[in-house]
């Protein structure tokens, strides 16, 4: 995962990551990861970039543990 500063532009592209990746996966993604991508989302719109940004990444970290990569 990139380590950037929290922006608005940075939080678009991580959410933009998180739905590829969530995409991409043959199961579906549970719903606490759901939850925390769709909180993330709603945060940056908000302009809580900080909040919306950790929960972006850590829906990101349970993606990547759901299928099987670090």
């Amino acid at each position: 995962m990139k380590l950037l500063t929290d922006t608005e532009h940075y939080c678009a592209e991580l959410s933009a990551d998180v739905e590829a990746f969530r995409q991409s996966l043959i199961d579906p993604a549970s719903p606490a990861v759901e939850e925390l991508a769709q909180e993330g989302r709603r945060l940056c719109a908000q302009g809580e970039v900080r909040g919306g940004v950790m929960r972006l990444r850590r829906a990101m970290v349970l993606l990547r543990a759901a299928s099987g990569q670090n």
